[in-house]
């Protein structure tokens, strides 16, 4: 009988320290490390080649927090430093993004991590006229403002998507299946001990969510005023652009 409690003691603690490490993992606000840094001097050399000048804007003449203006040809290439350089100084009061970093690999992925800000989600999506019901879902099942990580492939070919393959998304520790996400049909059990099953089942019910996806992604490039990627894709510590930029931004501040 004391050999059966013993065991019982011992499974009792592997679950509720399995548990405990699985909601520290999913509430972490630590970021992946990915190993980049940036300098002042990656700042202002990615500034540079971007040439975006960045206005506050005037929200007695519009009702949206972001806009661009102008365009101009841009050929060139941002490194995997100068883009999270650019990503962690972005202005703006409705910026979600946090501790940003930026990877881009020779296979052609790339990898970002960071922080998100969820109380500036619902006006930031707005910006790009994010369907509610995704932003919703969002709000619903986002733990407040978590570490993410997400990786994988994706070019730009004449302002429209011409690679998308989500490799790998992760909310704090946790990883998310990308696989019953974007599937048709939701899961027949649930997935670990918060409520993932639940928001696979709601997304389950909307048909052709890649395709969704990537015919909101082609309509939002469409809409800013200035940017035209031509080409844009991952190599080696290496953002390849090639089309036009706008040359002002402006957002609340």
């Amino acid at each position: 009988m004391k050999t059966l409690i013993k065991i019982f003691l011992i499974a009792l603690i592997i679950i509720l320290g399995g548990i405990a490490y699985f909601f520290f993992a999913f509430k972490t606000t630590n970021p992946r490390d990915l190993g980049i840094s940036f300098s002042q001097a990656d700042w202002e050399s990615g500034r540079a080649k971007s040439q975006i000048a960045y206005e506050e804007l005037n929200t007695d003449t519009t009702t949206t927090t972001w806009k661009t203006f102008g365009t101009r040809e841009v050929n060139t290439v941002f490194s995997s430093q100068e883009t999270t350089a650019i990503m962690n100084n972005k202005p703006g009061v409705y910026y979600p993004y946090r501790n940003i970093q930026v990877k881009f690999n020779a296979d052609g992925t790339g990898e970002i991590s960071g922080n998100l800000d969820k109380s500036r989600i619902p006006t930031y999506a707005q910006t790009f006229d994010a369907p509610q019901q995704a932003v919703d879902l969002v709000m619903k099942f986002l733990p407040e403002n978590p570490a993410f990580y997400l990786k994988g492939r994706a070019t730009l070919v004449n302002n429209q998507v011409g690679i998308f393959e989500p490799m790998k998304l992760e909310i704090g520790r946790v990883s998310i299946p990308l696989g019953p996400i974007l599937a048709d049909k939701g899961l027949t059990k649930p997935v670990y001990a918060i409520d993932l099953n639940g928001l696979i089942n709601e997304i389950s019910g909307i048909s052709n969510k890649e395709q969704l996806i990537i015919d909101f992604i082609n309509s939002r490039l469409a809409m800013i005023e200035g940017f035209y990627a031509r080409d844009a894709h991952f190599e080696e510590n290496r953002l390849i652009y090639v089309g036009t930029l706008p040359e002002k931004e402006a957002t609340v501040r």
